[in-house]
């Protein structure tokens, strides 16, 4: 049973972090769980009302809303209520433990990639249609060609905007 959880709340949940990727294990570090839930945004409710905090900073940073992260004392909650994204962390933690992935930013790369489809493109925004901007979280540069429309670059990413 997870803290402040109960267990009619939690449909799955595993570990994940450097506690349980990285061999030897990291053991001075919060202790992380990816919890699939019926409504991440009513769950985080409820949390926060029993004293968590909400994430944020550059290693949360959720373009997508696809996962509420949350901390109390030492652990981690990273909520989520879609089982594809259930999935594709519980992938990501499984790989990055397989190839013992040390580096935080490596994990990071890792898991972006695999939640993102294992593309590792995104479709650009309306916006960035229209002005041929790129997006803040992605380094993907779209042109726009007469004859084909628009053409996507791959994904390249580039240390602190991936």
């Amino acid at each position: 049973m997870l803290p402040d959880l109960p267990d009619w709340i939690v449909y799955d949940q595993h570990q994940t972090g450097s506690s349980v990727i990285c061999n030897p294990p990291v053991l001075d570090t919060d202790i992380d769980y990816c919890i699939l839930v019926s409504n991440k945004d009513k769950v985080a409710k409820m949390l926060c009302n029993a004293g968590w905090k909400m994430c944020g900073g550059e290693a949360y940073e959720n373009p997508d809303s696809s996962f509420v992260a949350l901390r109390k004392d030492n652990l981690n909650y990273i909520l989520v209520d879609k089982q594809d994204e259930y999935d594709r962390w519980e992938a990501a933690m499984l790989l990055a433990q397989k190839r013992n992935l040390t580096k935080k930013q490596d994990r990071i790369d890792l898991f972006r990639t695999i939640k993102a489809g294992g593309t590792g493109t995104k479709k650009p925004s309306l916006y960035e249609k229209l002005t041929g901007a790129a997006g803040t979280w992605t380094q993907a540069v779209w042109t726009v060609n007469n004859e084909q429309g628009l053409q996507p670059t791959p994904y390249i990413p580039t240390q602190g905007n991936v």
